[in-house]
């Protein structure tokens, strides 16, 4: 929902106004939309969704969304789910994410996190698609 310019939180869902082009109101409207499961569900109290957005190129899908924070100077957190239609591919580019990363473990998942002065990243796979969270956050 939308109050003036400030972004609102309404029963989990964030919205945003709707954007031209592959645009979406929500990352779990994007997911429907291409029929995807795991959408993210984890993103600090503090962020609202900021935009989402899809592109269905020849050989993969990469959906992207960004989330801000006034207390956060720096570009926010990024959020991206990519979904090859070659597995070989999806396993070669695992292999380029998780290289450098320390492997970690929670909620049955395994992911990679790599860090690049104040910016932590984690990257995992779920069946056919590469996710990656990106900002300036703790690794807690």
């Amino acid at each position: 929902m939308i109050d003036g310019d400030t972004l609102v939180r309404q029963s989990g869902m964030m919205e945003v106004p709707p954007g031209e082009g592959e645009s979406f109101r929500s990352i779990e409207g994007a997911f429907s939309y291409y029929d995807l499961k795991g959408a993210i569900t984890w993103i600090p109290e503090e962020y609202a969704l900021d935009h989402v957005e899809a592109k269905d190129m020849d050989g993969y899908l990469s959906i992207n969304a960004w989330y801000q924070s006034e207390s956060d100077d720096t570009e926010g957190i990024a959020f991206r789910c990519i979904q090859y239609q070659d597995p070989k591919e999806l396993v070669e580019r695992i292999e380029i994410e998780r290289e450098g990363g320390e492997e970690e473990h929670a909620n049955g998942i395994t992911y990679f996190l790599t860090r690049n002065k104040e910016t932590l990243r984690a990257v995992w796979n779920s069946d056919d698609c590469l996710f990656s969270l990106k900002g300036n956050v703790t690794e807690a």
